[in-house]
């Protein structure tokens, strides 16, 4: 889920893109995930990226189970958003 109108930081790309991941149907557990890009609808057009299941595969292999409750977990990118 991604927030629908953008803060004026965001607008700024003074703060990365963050994502909340939950299950569609039934979901107990979420993933925040922080990216090192800016929202692709930022005002200064700089470059974004996708965020797709490639993207979140990584909280999943540092052990987030989103068919599990439990806590939030956070996930934080650093370095090239394009890699």
């Amino acid at each position: 889920m991604i927030r629908r109108n953008l803060s004026y930081s965001q607008g700024l790309c003074e703060s990365p893109l963050t994502v909340a991941i939950e299950l569609a149907e039934q979901p107990s557990s979420t993933l925040i995930v922080s990216f090192p890009a800016p929202r692709s609808d930022n005002w200064l057009e700089e470059h974004s990226i996708t965020v797709t299941p490639w993207r979140i595969a990584p909280g999943l292999q540092a052990g987030w189970k989103p068919e599990q409750s439990g806590a939030t977990q956070h996930l934080e990118f650093g370095g090239d958003p394009l890699e």
